[in-house]
C-alpha cells in the first residue's frame, strides 16, 4: 500500500513537474519570440541607421559641391565687378576727353566763324579794290585815247 501512495505521490509530483516543465517550455517559448521579434526590430533599425548615414553622406557631398559652386561664382563676380570698375574708370576718361574734344571743337568753330568773317572782309576789300581798279583802268585809257 505504502507503494502505491508513494507511487501516486511521484505521479503526482511527475505531472507537476511535466506541467512546470511545459509552462517553462512555453515561456521559453515567448522568451523567444520577443527575441526574434526585438532581432527584427534591431536589424531594421541598423538599416534605417545605415540609410540615415548614406543620405547624411549625400548631403555632405552636395554641401561642399555647393560651396564649391558658390565660391567659383563668387570668383567670376569678383572678376566681373573688376572688369566694370576698369570699363566705368575707361568711360570716365572717354567722358573727359570727349568734353576736351567739345571744347576744342567749339574753339575751333569760334575761330572758323572769326577767319569766315575776315575773309569775307576781305572779299569785300577785294571786290571794292577790283572795282577802283576797273575805274582806275578805265580811266587811263579813258586819258590815253584823248
Amino acid at each position: 500500500r505504502r507503494c502505491k501512495e508513494d507511487k501516486k505521490e511521484l505521479e503526482s509530483l511527475l505531472k507537476e513537474k511535466i506541467q512546470e516543465l511545459e509552462e517553462a517550455e512555453r515561456k521559453l517559448a515567448e522568451v523567444k519570440g520577443e527575441r526574434d521579434v526585438a532581432e527584427e526590430e534591431s536589424a531594421k533599425e541598423k538599416a534605417r541607421l545605415e540609410e540615415t548615414e548614406a543620405l547624411l553622406q549625400e548631403l555632405q557631398k552636395q554641401q561642399e559641391e555647393s560651396r564649391e559652386a558658390l565660391e567659383a561664382f563668387e570668383q567670376k563676380l569678383r572678376e566681373k565687378e573688376e572688369a566694370l570698375a576698369t570699363a566705368s574708370s575707361r568711360a570716365e576718361g572717354l567722358e573727359k576727353r570727349l568734353e576736351e574734344i567739345h571744347g576744342e571743337y567749339a574753339t575751333l568753330r569760334d575761330k572758323a566763324a572769326t577767319l569766315g568773317g575776315r575773309l569775307k572782309e576781305t572779299f569785300e576789300k577785294l571786290g571794292e579794290a577790283t572795282t577802283r581798279a576797273e575805274l582806275l583802268d578805265a580811266q587811263l585809257k579813258g586819258k590815253e585815247a584823248d
